[in-house]
């Protein structure tokens, strides 16, 4: 019989490319967006006047000053705006959205979907917020093969069994990239991203002894991947360390995760595991 524990999962992710795909075409209709003309303010204000907008005209001239990329509206061929939405950079790490209007005459063209697209990913995860400062003794190191078995009596006596097979292949994944924190000759923690399916910087494994190890892993991995198109990682909600760094890089909660066992739960110090390592084919 299976049961559902309390314990579960967060899947947190800037990405939003699994967001429904069933709205519906229009075959004869076709429009692009792109960054919004400082002329054409005065389109944007007739397309959201009808719908209880209440800023002032002038407030779309200063942000996009500011912030011009992130005031993206949505053009037809013949020029006219059917949709407009504003993602704009307040400090480092804090972006407000508004000014979310799609034309009445233009709806379930799978527009909007498109226009939170395009302005999310106007918004970076910026890793510089996080501290790389690490306990005394502690030092990062880049994955070598020489530091295998300290990494895998490390996830031993984490895990409970050996993995051998599935640490070793994580450690060496070809799109990835992994670091251990070693301390006295011992390995007391281990992160690695790598490219998911989805083009994101996925982080996991990520364990650590120390929760500033954690956070100084997670900034080096993230400034590891530029290439990334946004960040996931999952985390387990009884590890408040874990979701703070998360919070700290405003990366939202995509979805709750429940583990299912049929006879007994695992029993694993998860206060030291803040990612798990592939949450489809791993317990941790």
């Amino acid at each position: 019989m299976l049961r559902i524990m309390k314990q579960n999962a967060r899947l947190c992710s800037n990405f939003t490319r699994g967001m429904k795909e069933n709205a519906k075409k229009d075959p004869n209709t076709t429009f692009r967006i792109r960054p919004m003309r400082i002329e054409e303010i005065p389109q944007v204000v007739e397309l959201v006047r009808p719908h209880h907008f209440h800023f002032p005209a002038s407030a779309l001239k200063f942000w996009h000053l500011q912030d011009r990329d992130g005031m993206r509206i949505a053009v037809t061929d013949s020029g006219q705006i059917i949709g407009s939405l504003c993602t704009v950079k307040n400090t480092e790490n804090l972006y407000s959205t508004g000014s979310f209007c799609v034309h009445e005459n233009y709806r379930h063209l799978d527009l909007g979907r498109k226009l939170i697209k395009e302005t999310l990913s106007h918004y970076q995860v910026n890793p510089s917020i996080l501290s790389d400062e690490l306990p005394s003794g502690v030092a990062i190191l880049p994955f070598q093969n020489s530091l295998l078995p300290a990494i895998l009596e490390y996830d031993y006596s984490l895990i409970g069994y050996e993995r051998r097979l599935v640490i070793e292949a994580s450690c060496k994944e070809e799109n990835g990239k992994t670091l251990v924190a070693m301390k006295d000759g011992k390995c007391v923690g281990l992160g690695s991203i790598k490219l998911n399916i989805n083009e994101q910087g996925r982080i996991g494994p990520l364990y650590a002894d120390y929760p500033s190890v954690a956070e100084a892993l997670v900034k080096w991995l993230i400034t590891a991947m530029p290439e990334a198109k946004g960040f996931a990682i999952v985390t387990i909600n009884t590890n408040m360390f874990a979701n703070m760094i998360l919070d700290k890089l405003s990366i939202p909660v995509y979805k709750p995760l429940y583990r299912l066992y049929t006879k007994e739960g695992l029993h694993v110090d998860t206060e030291k595991v803040f990612a798990h390592l592939d949450v489809d084919f791993n317990s941790f």
